[in-house]
């Protein structure tokens, strides 16, 4: 038997001889739970976030609607309301295997904030150290 599988089987023999097998599977596994609850929490608190900004949304909406029905004037004009006041955030969705994408955050935001204005004045503001927004 030559090639890979030979190749294979002799390291092995030789992990488990030196004894540094378990001791090797023991530090993979604890990298993997390290991982897994740093990616846990980094996915959380962007759903925090998100809930946040979703929450701040509908707050400044009922009070927008609240000035309207009393007659405040740049509560019921659209320009006032829609290019200064009024942010809709927009959330991409929650995804079961999130966590194994978690890199791609760095590329992709999770959540921009729409105003009335073109799409570049929302684009640029989402992260400072995004690098679509740093590439030239």
């Amino acid at each position: 038997m030559t090639g890979f599988g030979a190749t294979l089987r002799n390291e092995l023999r030789l992990v488990v001889r030196e004894g540094v097998g378990i001791a090797a599977l023991a530090v993979v596994v604890l990298l993997l739970l390290l991982a897994a609850f740093s990616g846990r929490a980094t996915i959380d608190q962007r759903h925090e976030a998100a809930a946040q900004l979703v929450s701040e949304f509908e707050q400044l909406r009922e009070a927008l609607a609240q000035q309207a029905a009393r007659g405040t004037k740049s509560a019921v004009s659209p320009g006032a309301v829609g290019y200064s006041v009024l942010v809709q955030p927009v959330v991409l969705p929650l995804h079961a295997l999130e966590a194994l994408s978690l890199g791609q955050s760095d590329l992709l935001a999770d959540h921009y904030l729409i105003t009335a204005r073109g799409a570049h004045q929302f684009l640029n503001r989402t992260e400072l150290d995004n690098p679509l927004r740093l590439a030239p």
